[in-house]
């Protein structure tokens, strides 16, 4: 991915989905960190650094067990939201390390994205967020096979197509027009640039709404 694109990632998904240093439960359950970061079953959970809320000392295993399992069994409180379970919190997350998983978790997903996508590397920074964004939501696994018609739109650098394909059900309605407008500023970005314009692909323009330049240069 672009370098201007896991910055914007990190900034987008905060807005959408909160930062939690804590476990807590997302909308089907399952328990989760970090900014939608999936630790369910409770292995996923190892592979984070701990600390006590008490002293900051380092959790061990048994602590993280019997976290894990306090939050699991609040499954009436999964509708609350993710900032609702700090209150029950004893262990947490430094800065450092959420910013280590979710680089991590970026990392992994434009590799995937990488292989299933051959010009992934040369798409505009705004459509590689906005497919991101729906990778962090969806994952990839599926992404042929369930999202054909949003995956064919995205091989052919259809971004306007794309815009209409990328919406899942009960998508969060903010959401869906911030990823809309990141891929219409692909759209705008490459059609201008084919009328001879010079525009930064690599720079996610996002939040700014890209308008298409109305003359051709030099005229």
């Amino acid at each position: 991915m672009h370098a201007s694109v896991l910055p914007a990632l990190r900034s987008f998904l905060g807005t959408h989905e909160g930062v939690c240093n804590f476990m807590y439960l997302d909308t089907r359950g399952l328990v989760t960190t970090g900014i939608g970061n999936l630790i369910d079953p409770r292995n996923r959970a190892y592979a984070y650094s701990w600390l006590r809320n008490s002293d900051n000392a380092v959790a061990t295993r048994a602590e993280v067990n019997a976290e894990w399992d306090q939050i699991k069994h609040r499954q009436a409180d999964r509708v609350r939201g993710g900032l609702y379970f700090r209150q029950f919190a004893t262990l947490h997350l430094t800065d450092a390390e959420l910013q280590r998983i979710f680089n991590l978790k970026a990392t992994q997903f434009d590799t995937s994205l990488a292989r299933i996508f051959p010009q992934w590397a040369t798409y505009p920074a705004d459509a590689q967020l906005a497919m991101l964004v729906h990778a962090w939501a969806l994952g990839t696994g599926r992404l042929r096979s369930g999202w054909p018609r949003y995956t064919a739109s995205c091989t052919r650098r259809d971004w306007r197509a794309a815009s209409t394909e990328c919406e899942w059900r009960g998508m969060n309605q903010q959401r869906l027009r911030g990823m809309r407008e990141m891929f219409q500023n692909a759209a705008a970005l490459e059609e201008s640039n084919q009328r001879g314009f010079h525009f930064d692909l690599t720079r996610v323009h996002f939040p700014t709404i890209v308008m298409e330049p109305t003359s051709v240069p030099g005229s």
